[in-house]
């Protein structure tokens, strides 16, 4: 059974997030080969950091999301700024 809760695994640091996507893998075994893991496990550690990252600022993008309906058909540029996070990381 996976546990998760407050946005924390089971354990601590980065420990308990080994163990959390060990759990995952192991659930999958059924379904996927082994080389085809990072195919589905990568995916969803991103989408998982990324709800991480916009989840404080969540409530305010949904309330402008709401507020923006009437107004516009793209409010992307708009929901960003709502955010508060950068759209894109800078190259180095």
């Amino acid at each position: 059974m996976l546990v998760a809760t407050s946005g924390r695994t089971r354990g601590q640091g980065f420990e308990g997030k080994v163990q959390f996507v060990w759990q995952v893998a192991d659930l999958l075994r059924g379904d996927y080969k082994p080389a085809e893991y990072r195919g589905v496990i990568l995916p969803l550690l991103v989408l998982r950091r990324l709800d991480a990252v916009l989840d404080k600022s969540k409530p305010a993008v949904l309330a402008r999301a709401e507020q923006l309906k009437a107004i516009t058909d793209t409010p992307d540029v708009l929901l960003k700024d709502a955010a508060g996070v950068p759209a894109t990381t800078p190259a180095r």
